[in-house]
């Protein structure tokens, strides 16, 4: 009797354990790729805004006269990168309240199918072809933006 109790403790002892090591190997490899996605996806979103900044400074836009301009990501469409070219003003009258309003110097559309750069300033019906290095597209550092855009 002693035997087969033993037998069955073993067997119960053997079958947790199993089930024990599968469930936190699974456990592990869940929150693991789950932490890993966040990661990439940053990166991507980062990157994305990145290569807009240096495609919008390799452009033939006159950059002299506003050396210290921003860009910034307005949205996207199908494969179209909207963007707005500014810089920060301060308007206050007084020195200790900033008023800082952001002036926009122009507004270009960034085609990622055919690496076009498009200054969409004046009339968007009809761009202005702009210059750039197009060697700095790359589209699926924008796949996040592009996919987002595409499901609203």
């Amino acid at each position: 009797c002693k035997d087969r109790f033993l037998k069955i403790i073993l067997h119960i002892k053997q079958n947790f354990m199993k089930k024990y090591i599968y469930f936190s190997i699974l456990i592990v490899l869940f929150l693991s790729c789950k932490s890993t996605k966040v990661i990439n996806n940053q990166d991507i979103d980062l990157n994305c805004e990145e290569m807009v900044v240096e495609i919008v400074r390799s452009s033939s836009l006159d950059w002299k006269r506003f050396p210290n301009a921003s860009t910034r990501i307005d949205r996207a469409e199908n494969d179209s990168i909207f963007i707005k070219v500014f810089f920060d003003m301060d308007i206050s009258d007084e020195p200790n309240t900033k008023q800082v309003v952001e002036n926009t110097i122009a507004w270009l559309l960034l085609d990622l199918s055919e690496k076009k750069l498009y200054n969409i300033t004046y009339d968007l019906e009809n761009p202005k072809k702009v210059d750039f290095n197009k060697k700095l597209v790359n589209k699926n550092k924008c796949k996040i933006l592009l996919n987002n855009s595409s499901q609203k």
